[in-house]
This record gives structure tokens, C-alpha cells and sequence, in this order.
């Protein structure tokens, strides 16, 4: 055991801080090193491809989009806790220029798998009622949940309803998941007229309808009255002025 410690020893050629050592480019890289922000890059992608493939050959294909999203959360969370902000995210500023390139990819092969031609004046119908169900769940648990917590008024309690409208990302990314499964499971040459691929093709169909309803409507009303209802009243603003003016 002391021989291999000893300085012309193998276990000191892996453990001295040397240039050639194995462990010295582990000990060099770290969040101060010139090349942080590509190597967390690259880390990222990846990790996410890695999440992703590993859900596909274990045959849980909906987990590969969930796991590459909780790879980026985890990932967000320690870099912030290492000085790292949301205005100062050299990572960010990079997927911000790839998702401006991949995001029209991205719907644009959710909205292949839609048949606008088979698409019947029933299944619209059943769109917009699940629509509705969903939209009057999501929004009355999230306004009582804010109303609990006693810090904001009926106006920002509204508006924090409506940012919650859009869903598109996510039923973007987990939609096409279900045609997928169904081709997997009952094969390649699965009859489209069969129940199993009509009801995965009315799953996307109703992702898509979402998507076109709730997207623009948020973003119209949240630019329209987000200005007006985070306003504060008058006479709420002097008394803030004069606690300020005495302290």
C-alpha cells in the first residue's frame, strides 16, 4: 500500500495534481473554468437525449419528454444557487436561440398528425368540452390556492388565472407520444379506422384545439390587462409614499 503511494508509484500518477493526470481535468473543471457555459450546454442536451432515449427502449416513451423537462429544472436550480439568475443565464441565452429555431419544428409535426378533413363537427364539440372542464379545474385550484395565501388582492388573482391559460409546450411535447405508443403497440400497420388509433388521433386533435384556443387568448388578455390590473389603487400607493417618507 505505501508503495503505491509513493511518488513515482501509480496511485500518485492519478492522484498528483498533475497536468497529465487523469483527475486533473475533473479537478480544472468547475463553475469558475473559461469553459463552464458550453460544457453545460452540451451536459444538458446530453442528458436530456440520454432521459429520452433510455424512456424509449424501456418501452415508457411519455417519461422522455417529463425527464428531459425535470433535467432542465434540476439543472436551473443548482446553477442558481451558485449565483446564476434568470437575467443572467449564459445556458438560457443559448436554448433561447435553439428554441426560436425548434419550436416551429416542434408543432409543426404535432399539427401533421391532425386530419383536418376527417375531423368531424362531433369531435370539435367534444374539444371544446374538455376544454372547458379542464381550463374551470386548473383555474379554480390555482385561484384557491392564491387566495389562501392572503398576499394578493382579486386583481392579481385574476390575472394569475389567466397566465395559467396556455398549456401548448407541454401537450407539444407529450401528444404525439400517444399516436406513438399505439403504433408500438398494435404495430406499423395498425388500420386507422380501428378504435384505438381514432381515439389516440382525437387525443391529439384535442391537444392541437387547445393549443389554438388557449395560446392567443392568454397572450391577447394578459398584453391587454396586465398593465391595468397590477396597478396600484391610489390611495394604496400614498400610504406606501407616506410609510416610506416617515421611516
Amino acid at each position: 500500500m505505501f508503495q503505491m503511494l509513493t511518488c513515482h508509484s501509480i496511485g500518485s500518477n492519478w492522484i498528483a495534481p498533475a497536468p497529465d493526470s487523469p483527475l486533473s481535468a475533473g479537478g480544472t473543471w468547475n463553475k469558475l473554468g473559461t469553459h463552464v457555459v458550453p460544457l453545460r450546454c452540451c451536459l444538458l442536451a446530453l442528458g436530456s437525449l440520454c432521459v429520452y432515449l433510455g424512456a424509449k427502449q424501456y418501452d415508457v416513451s411519455a417519461g422522455g419528454p417529463l425527464g428531459s423537462l425535470a433535467t432542465g429544472c434540476v439543472s436551473a436550480y443548482f446553477w442558481r444557487a451558485q449565483g446564476w439568475t434568470e437575467a443572467n443565464n449564459p445556458v438560457l441565452s443559448v436554448y433561447n436561440v435553439k428554441w426560436n429555431l425548434l419550436e416551429a419544428v416542434l408543432f409543426g409535426f404535432v399539427g401533421a398528425e391532425v386530419d383536418v378533413y376527417g375531423t368531424t363537427l362531433q369531435d370539435l364539440l367534444f374539444c371544446c368540452g374538455f376544454l372547458v372542464i379542464t381550463l374551470f379545474i386548473r383555474l379554480t385550484c390555482f385561484a384557491a390556492c392564491v387566495s389562501l395565501s392572503g398576499k394578493f388582492n382579486w386583481k392579481e388573482v385574476c390575472l394569475g388565472t389567466l397566465v395559467w391559460l396556455p398549456k401548448a409546450t407541454v401537450l407539444a411535447a407529450l401528444s404525439p407520444q400517444v399516436i406513438d405508443m399505439c403504433r408500438k403497440v398494435f404495430g406499423d400497420d395498425t388500420d386507422e379506422t380501428s378504435d384505438h388509433f381514432r381515439r389516440s388521433k382525437f387525443i391529439v386533435l384535442s391537444a392541437v384545439f387547445d393549443m389554438i384556443v388557449t395560446a392567443p387568448v392568454s397572450y391577447v388578455i394578459v398584453n391587454r390587462l396586465a398593465a391595468k390590473m397590477l396597478r396600484k389603487p391610489k390611495a394604496e400607493s400614498k400610504a406606501e409614499s407616506k410609510s416610506l417618507v416617515r421611516v
